[in-house]
């Protein structure tokens, strides 16, 4: 049983299809916490997290919840890969879209953390 779990991953990574989103979400998670730890992470005073539409403050935090944020890229990323996985053999298809959107929601968490720091 767990023999046949490791060939179809193997083989599941092997398509260059989920190889690539794959790589490429971890580039991305990379430069994001590289951002977040070289301009982020030392900051000390509250950060600005979001602001509204007339450009003014809606929430403010600390480096902490910046953490959060690339946690939770993490968690998506992992689980839209397993999900990717799970319809891999049915419909590879679906599967190589639900790949490709977890490397997308990487991007978009790369350019939250990147405009985070310009902010702070």
């Amino acid at each position: 049983m767990q023999s046949n779990f490791i060939q179809k991953t193997k083989f599941f990574l092997k398509d260059k299809n989920i190889f690539w989103p794959i790589i490429a979400g971890i580039i991305f998670w990379a430069v994001a916490f590289g951002i977040a730890y070289v301009q982020i992470f030392p900051l000390e005073k509250n950060l600005i997290l979001h602001f509204n539409f007339n450009r003014q403050v809606d929430a403010i935090g600390s480096a902490a919840d910046v953490f959060w944020i690339i946690f939770g890229m993490t968690i998506i990323f992992l689980m839209d890969q397993l999900f990717a996985l799970a319809l891999y053999f049915k419909e590879k298809i679906i599967s190589y879209l639900v790949s490709y959107l977890g490397a997308f929601f990487m991007l978009l968490g790369l350019f939250v953390i990147y405009y985070l720091s310009l902010a702070n």
